[in-house]
């Protein structure tokens, strides 16, 4: 399910989130507040697909301090919800449910099935948080559960606030806070050399699009910090700026950089799969030193030089995707100590055509078990029988996937959470798709399927994909 940007309670006291998955962003919203009050939560990110999601679900429940329950319009146009069903369990230990009613619900517009639930809504007393400002609501909710805040207005935890941050003529000098999560002030156009130098308790760092160059060390040692998306506004990131970030696993590199400078991302070992977008030019020395964790790396045709040691201690690294013919790849100038590169395997002319040359399959055994790229259409290969459990979940940049006849099963949760997903192409070939295969996918329209309505009808869907089932379903469609 979604990520709500806070973190989860396992232990101890915490309340239990109900929600329903098109309203994540909104809720998330919410949450984000409450954290900075250290209100403890717990919501379903992160449970294994299968049959023990509802058993976790209802254990949740009963051992939770109440139920929040966030309910909107959207709820009731699906065929069935979850969140009807934590009403239930929470009903029966009983738990005490507070309704947080995001819109306007028009009463006439409710269907059968969830006549009955809304009439015992009804009757609860609720917070009408459509009329309110999130930080209102959020003091509402709070008093309603009878959870006190030392300070009306203390500092939010978790988030930074603009006060945390040094900020001179719009360059970043220095961040001041203590917050695990920085959220980079919009209209910031530079962050300066070692403007978060050492931070090492921070997670994650949002870097808004006004930005157009990072420094030399901005980000050096900070050894919590587990993902980061380098906007496509970045021009210019500097040397070392991710130096031992030994915690990193996630890199999303600007599409406007012409090189990777030297030591940019040395010592970030816990990051498997990097994607260099197309129009790098150069790898500078060192770049990627001791990425001992790094397994495959997308490299384009434009680039023309890696300079000596840039994938020394890469020990992991089986293989190179690379967008060039085995001619262009040749012609690169690779500096000395570069093993660990070209011994790998090099797939030549990888992504032409297709799948934005931003994608990474991982396939065991003609299973697709694992995508890791950032592309909006994606065409699976040929070959593939079978899409595994959670492949492309929390794709977010996902809007169309086109699966190749010869797949026969898709596991569950395999698009779960892919929050762009519009459309897709479905063949014939497939005979099962597993429980929230497709879970959260609250965009998707159309599906294009190469069967009849009768095979349609033959193929066995799991639990939980009312996104799926609801979609128009295009019958003997041709690719």
């Amino acid at each position: 399910m979604a990520d709500l940007g806070v973190k989860v309670t396992e232990d101890g006291k915490y309340y239990f989130i109900s929600y329903n998955t098109g309203d994540a962003e909104l809720v998330s919203s919410y949450l984000k507040k409450m954290a900075g009050y250290d209100l403890p939560v717990w919501y379903d990110y992160g449970i294994p697909q299968g049959d023990l999601w509802q058993t976790v679900i209802a254990e949740k429940i009963y051992n939770c301090e109440s139920v929040i329950m966030f309910l909107s319009s959207k709820l009731f146009k699906k065929e069935n919800s979850f969140v009807k069903k934590e009403w239930s369990i929470a009903k029966g230990r009983p738990k005490k449910v507070y309704i947080v009613i995001l819109d306007q619900i028009d009463e006439s517009s409710i269907p059968p099935q969830y006549a009955f639930w809304w009439s015992d809504i009804k009757d609860t007393q609720s917070i009408q948080a459509g009329e309110l400002e999130v930080e209102t609501c959020v003091d509402k909710i709070l008093d309603a559960v009878g959870f006190e805040k030392q300070n009306n207005h203390q500092e939010k935890k978790n988030y930074s606030s603009d006060s945390d941050y040094l900020i001179e003529e719009g360059m970043l000098k220095a961040y001041k806070g203590k917050a695990s999560v920085a959220v980079i002030p919009h209209g910031v156009i530079s962050i300066g050399d070692r403007a978060f130098d050492g931070c090492c308790f921070v997670t994650r760092i949002d870097i808004p699009d006004t930005v157009t160059s990072i420094g030399d060390t901005a980000f050096f040692e900070c050894t919590s910090l587990t993902s980061i998306n380098i906007p496509d506004s970045v021009t210019s990131l500097g040397g070392m700026a991710f130096y031992k970030c030994s915690a990193l696993k996630s890199i999303a590199i600007s599409k406007s950089l012409t090189s990777i400078e030297k030591y940019t991302f040395q010592g970030c070992s816990s990051c498997k799969r990097i994607v260099i977008p197309d129009g790098v030019k150069s790898l500078g020395a060192c770049a990627f030193y001791g990425c001992s964790s790094l397994s495959a790396v997308v490299i384009p045709k434009s680039v023309t030089s890696i300079d000596y040691w840039a994938f020394i201690h890469c020990n992991s690294l089986c293989d190179v995707f690379y967008t060039g013919s085995k001619d262009d790849w040749n012609r690169i100038d690779i500096g000395l100590d570069n093993k660990c590169l070209t011994n790998a395997r090099i797939h030549y002319d990888y992504g032409e055509n297709k799948n934005e040359n931003q994608d990474i399959f991982v396939i065991e055994s003609d299973i697709l078990k694992e995508y890791n790229g950032n592309a909006s259409v994606v065409e699976i290969p040929y070959g593939i029988t079978s899409i595994g459990v959670g492949a492309f979940s929390v794709s977010h940049s996902l809007k169309r996937i086109v699966i190749p006849y010869g797949v026969t099963s898709i596991g569950g949760g395999a698009f779960s959470g892919c929050l762009s997903l519009r459309n897709i192409i479905i063949p014939s070939s497939v005979k099962s798709i597993g429980d929230e295969a497709f879970s959260g996918c609250d965009l998707l329209n159309d599906i294009y399927y190469t069967g009849s309505e009768s095979d349609w009808s033959q193929i066995e869907i799991g639990v939980f994909n009312f996104c799926l089932t609801e979609a128009t379903i295009h019958y003997n469609y041709i690719p």
